[in-house]
């Protein structure tokens, strides 16, 4: 008997023999290099047909998708993360790739362009296909907000043989009505949230002044700030004042990376030689704790603040609202790889005393202030910080503690322990 040819025409696999063919079809793609050597592409491809096959094709939205496939938080910005539209326009193609060297799999998995919705077309004989399913293109389901942008090609489609029924007319257009008040429901309450990044950063981006990076880095061994006149190249390169740990040029790459994405002028500067003065009228961002002497003092009056035990080499994040809770520390006796967790502040204020907005990202120890680096410029982080906070945050100042967990001298996974905003 004569084959179906790919046409436009879509395939719904009704039975449970017809899904478990999809399935199947779905593992020989998902096998070949094509998506073996991708995860976040194969991901994609199986979590579109499992839900199409299991009748919830309806929540294959972009945000949707992004949350279950990609671990996003539920309001990231699908703009400025656009990893859904871009992983599903690489699923598109590796497809058209398969297929052009697979003429002979029964069935043939499409994803539209402007659809997250899979199209299936079943590679068979006219006999067979009238017996086994009905013939109607998957794109029934598509909502309002895709279809405006699915090509003609891969619009609503019957096949010519059958003639849609009313009841399934009328189950289409109570489908689409539940969508677009769904869809409705998620752009208001998009729209009520403000960008958690230009909510910390907006008062240091300002391109008319140039943002101050200051570094906490370890004393002269010696007590001296300068170096004497005849000291050599490589004795000035080797003294310790002039180190920071990779964890610690982790936080100032991240935010001189920011700065730098948002076209903000800035410059790097040590603590230990910076005065009061130069730090003056100008946005500030404060790296480090300990080993920045800038950072404890304008953190000092705040209710979450660092402290260290001199008697034995302790470490702590102080709330002065609870000044018995003394959890928040890192024992620096303890062998370097036996650390499971740091802790740090992240803190955004006004300060009268500088005249200037200062952002603080800063741990007990080095870990705690990559985390905080990172912390500090991640939309995902960010978001997180954005849902416990009171109406009007933007505004106001705030200070975070996180947790830290180190595995082996590494940063690992950063939480929120504790907030304030004032």
């Amino acid at each position: 008997m004569p084959k179906v040819p790919q046409s436009e025409y879509g395939w719904t696999p009704a039975t449970d023999a017809d899904k478990t063919q999809v399935a199947d079809e779905l593992e020989r793609v998902i096998r070949h290099p094509l998506f073996q050597r991708s995860g976040r592409y194969a991901s994609l491809l199986r979590h579109v047909v499992e839900k199409t096959l299991s009748g919830e094709s309806g929540a294959l939205k972009e945000r949707l998708i992004g949350v279950d496939v990609f671990h996003r938080t539920a309001n990231y910005d699908t703009n400025e993360d656009p990893v859904v539209r871009f992983c599903a326009g690489e699923v598109r193609k590796r497809l058209a790739q398969y297929y052009r060297n697979a003429p002979d799999d029964p069935i043939e998995i499409g994803l539209p362009v402007g659809s997250y919705i899979p199209l299936f077309r079943l590679q068979t004989s006219v006999a067979e296909q009238s017996s086994s399913s009905e013939a109607v293109g998957l794109a029934d389901s598509a909502t309002p907000e895709m279809a405006d942008t699915v090509p003609e090609a891969t619009a609503l489609h019957t096949d010519p043989l059958q003639v849609e029924s009313r009841p399934n007319f009328l189950k289409f257009w109570a489908l689409a009505a539940v969508a677009l008040v769904v869809c409705l429901g998620l752009v208001l309450r998009s729209s009520m949230h403000t960008d958690p990044i230009m909510a910390v950063w907006g008062g240091h981006l300002n391109k008319g002044v140039s943002v101050q990076i200051c570094t906490g880095n370890p004393p002269a061994e010696d007590g001296s700030t300068a170096d004497s006149s005849d000291v050599s190249i490589e004795e000035h390169y080797m003294q310790a004042r002039d180190r920071v740990s990779l964890a610690t040029a982790g936080a100032i790459a991240d935010i001189s990376g920011f700065l730098a994405a948002n076209k903000q002028p800035f410059e790097l500067s040590e603590a230990a030689t910076n005065s009061l003065d130069n730090l003056r009228n100008r946005p500030l961002v404060l790296v480090n704790a300990n080993n920045n002497k800038w950072t404890l003092f304008l953190l000092q009056p705040l209710r979450f603040h660092f402290s260290e035990s001199k008697d034995n080499n302790v470490g702590y994040i102080v709330d002065t609202e609870h000044p018995n809770q003394l959890d928040w520390k890192v024992d620096f006796n303890k062998p370097y790889l036996s650390q499971s967790e740091d802790y740090a502040i992240l803190a955004r204020f006004y300060n009268k005393t500088i005249n200037a907005p200062v952002l603080v990202a800063a741990g007990i120890g080095s870990n705690g202030t990559k985390a905080a680096g990172e912390f500090s410029v991640s939309p995902h982080y960010l978001a997180d910080l954005a849902q416990g906070a009171p109406r009007g945050w933007e505004k106001m100042n705030f200070e975070v503690v996180l947790k830290v967990e180190v595995i082996q001298g590494r940063m690992g996974a950063i939480q929120v322990v504790s907030r304030n905003f004032w």
